[in-house]
């Protein structure tokens, strides 16, 4: 059973060796990688405006990009709430 991004990681797993499977359950599973990541820096961009830190998260966002960071975002202000 594979989670989120478990559930991509379970499909690789399946394709590679389904030899070793009976079942390959998801549950959340990822279905545009890029859309997910749109929305993800959308929120973290709103959620840090609504604490007064919109241009320290957009500069940090942007410096992420240009050192070819993560493809995921997680939150890049330490501290900011995630409702």
């Amino acid at each position: 059973m594979g989670h989120s991004f478990g559930s991509h990681l379970g499909m690789l797993f399946a394709r590679r060796r389904p030899d070793l499977l009976s079942a390959c359950v998801g549950v959340g599973q990822v279905v545009d990688e890029e859309e997910a990541l749109r929305i993800q820096r959308r929120f973290i961009l709103e959620r840090a405006r609504e604490l007064g830190r919109g241009e320290e998260a957009a500069a940090d966002l942007e410096a992420r990009a240009r050192r070819g960071g993560a493809k995921r975002f997680d939150c890049p202000l330490s501290g900011v709430p995630m409702p």
